[in-house]
């Protein structure tokens, strides 16, 4: 009798492994697998930088002065800056079928803008005549101001935006190629692509 659950309790303990091993197997399947986690991540390291040198305008009707006296400030900053592009990564999707693979890809968008601050001395500074100087507080609203006409001037350059979205489309291109190539598998790719830019006859653009 003792004999027969040892018996028993080998066969349950070799049906358990067994069953283990198989859902081990499949999972190890599926992180080998084009994971939309490491796709997000890639499209995060596919940001572009972009550098700008641009003019904003200060105007401030009677900003000095005393009745007909007064003087209004209107002057014009010039600096330099760096706007990054790219995609928000977590409106990025993936459905993986066998090895049908279809990707959809946000829009490229400004991601963020802003002036360089050593960029903007004295000299920077370039006034209409008559105008009123600038203070301290002028400088503040001016920098602010320019940094909104930067991002602006950036969310506007649709040949840029397409580029920054075409750098994610590539990037994950080149993931999912090289996880065939390790599975032994030829991924078909389908794009689903937002907006800026269709690279392939395989993209569908939607709006």
């Amino acid at each position: 009798m003792k004999k027969t659950i040892e018996v028993l309790v080998i066969v349950a303990m070799i049906g358990l492994f067994c069953s283990c091993g198989a859902e081990q197997e499949a999972a190890d399947t599926m992180q080998m697998e084009p994971q939309l986690s490491q796709m997000k991540t890639i499209s995060e390291w596919a940001t572009m930088e972009c550098y700008y040198h641009n003019v904003a305008e200060y105007y401030q009707k009677n900003a000095s002065g005393y009745l007909l006296w007064k003087k209004d400030k209107n002057f014009w900053i010039s600096y330099d800056g760096i706007v990054t592009l790219g995609i928000d990564s977590s409106k990025l999707d993936v459905k993986v079928d066998g090895e049908n693979v279809k990707i959809h890809i946000p829009e490229a968008k400004v991601l963020s803008s802003k002036p360089n601050p050593d960029s903007i001395t004295k000299d920077s500074y370039y006034y209409a005549k008559n105008s009123a100087i600038a203070d301290a507080d002028d400088q503040t609203k001016a920098y602010k101001k320019a940094e909104k006409e930067m991002e602006k001037t950036a969310a506007n350059d649709t040949v840029l935006l397409a580029q920054a979205q075409q750098r994610v489309q590539s990037m994950l291109e080149d993931y999912v190629k090289n996880m065939g190539t390790m599975l032994g598998k030829e991924y078909t790719i389908t794009w689903d692509i937002k907006g800026n830019h269709v690279k392939s006859d395989t993209a569908e653009s939607t709006e």
